[in-house]
């Protein structure tokens, strides 16, 4: 439901969403079918303030959902504090610095979760904290190894060293790889998604 830019369309598509036709959409809002079906034509203005609101109602929308000035359908009214949105945001939200649809369709991407978590290790510092110490620890033992036994390019625990050298390194580029996947998924799916968006075709009116 999403892409409705006018009252005419909001109309057509809640009622080809509910799978109602104009007669059956008639009976149980006490509209009549003429009037239904004249307010979903693109060049009709004039909708009775009463339907208007039975209309809502019957939907469970808001007058404000049907007339396209907000793409909240459920969630009306909903107070900033239940959103736990610093002033900065909500700022920057009203700017209209941002395209606030795109943010709303990344958010709600069902791989956004997981991508916010990777976020959330990096910006803690734990994956890099512990990649720092594990460096740190594999120095210490290798200028051990070095300096008490001496060993050649052949050394058993001189490779056991690098080893766990490469594994280190793997773990790092792995974490990396997980958070762009995540990222890549979530953007690869939003543009498919708009390149599916067509031009709607002429409004039936049944």
């Amino acid at each position: 439901m999403k892409g409705a830019t006018s009252i005419q369309e909001r109309l057509w598509e809640l009622r080809k969403d509910k799978g109602l036709n104009l007669e059956e959409l008639s009976k149980l809002t006490g509209i009549s079918k003429s009037a239904l079906g004249n307010y979903e034509k693109e060049d009709y203005k004039e909708i009775n303030h009463g339907n208007l609101i039975t209309l809502a109602d019957f939907y469970g929308v808001s007058v404000d959902y049907l007339l396209c000035r907000t793409e909240n359908r459920e969630q009306i009214n909903t107070p900033l504090t239940e959103l736990h949105l610093n002033d900065e945001m909500v700022a920057l939200l009203k700017s209209g610095r941002i395209n606030n649809r795109l943010l709303c369709e990344l958010a709600t991407h069902k791989d956004f979760i997981k991508f916010l978590a990777d976020i959330e290790i990096y910006v803690d510092g734990i994956a890099t904290m512990q990649i720092q110490n594990l460096n740190a620890l594999v120095d210490t033992v290798r200028h051990e190894i070095i300096e008490r036994y001496r060993p050649g390019e052949d050394d058993p625990h001189l490779k056991v060293l690098q080893a766990a050298i490469s594994a280190m390194m793997n773990i790092s580029v792995t974490w990396f790889w997980m958070t762009s996947t995540s990222l890549s998924g979530i953007f690869g799916k939003l543009t498919k998604k708009t390149a599916k968006v067509l031009p709607r075709p002429p409004l039936p009116m049944n």
